[in-house]
């Protein structure tokens, strides 16, 4: 079974059941456009690279959990929706003081919903982050970028990628076409 293609309906659903369910417009927009794409969607149950029983949009069972073989598109976007909001939930616990703006705490979330949140705790990406050195927070997304490969400490491209993007939003460096995505997400 392939990944499903990301059309802008589908995008639009989850935009939306994102900002229903309490999320911030920014985050909604890192979870839509970094998240998503990052993850991949697949409507079936799937090992993810390091061999986690995953779900839909990165959702990993956790033990205890009754996985089904398929999920529908709906089901799907509820259980991205529950993570990406617990995921929030996990990182505000943890962060004590404000984020510079809904971008950062986007960008950031999408580190926690990737790595996990102990690995956020013990991250020097925070410990900047508390300080108020946001700068030095926001540059720490770029070092989480290597695997294990062969044994060897290997930079993977895809985590790259998503790190240079999570840096961007961090540092409020919006894309191009924002505005756009965002008429096409609203309505509007």
């Amino acid at each position: 079974m392939a990944k499903l293609i990301l059309t802008s309906s589908i995008k639009s659903r989850i935009f939306a059941a994102l900002i229903a369910a309490g999320v911030g417009v920014p985050s909604a927009y890192v979870a839509t456009e970094l998240t998503v794409p990052s993850e991949g969607f697949l409507t079936h149950l799937h090992d993810d690279p390091v061999g986690k029983p995953t779900a839909c949009i990165g959702h990993l069972i956790q033990g205890g959990e009754k996985a089904q073989k398929t999920y529908t598109e709906d089901q799907c976007i509820t259980m991205f929706v529950t993570d990406w909001v617990k995921h929030e939930k996990l990182l505000d616990s943890v962060v004590k003081v404000p984020y510079r703006s809904g971008w950062m705490k986007g960008a950031v979330t999408d580190f926690t919903f990737n790595k996990g949140i102990g690995n956020v705790k013990s991250s020097t990406l925070l410990r900047n982050l508390n300080a108020g050195n946001y700068d030095a927070a926001c540059f720490q997304l770029t070092k989480w970028i290597y695997g294990t490969v062969d044994g060897k400490k290997v930079v993977l491209k895809g985590l790259d990628i998503r790190a240079q993007a999570q840096y961007k939003y961090c540092m409020g460096d919006l894309p191009a076409d924002y505005k756009t995505k965002m008429q096409q997400y609203t309505g509007g």
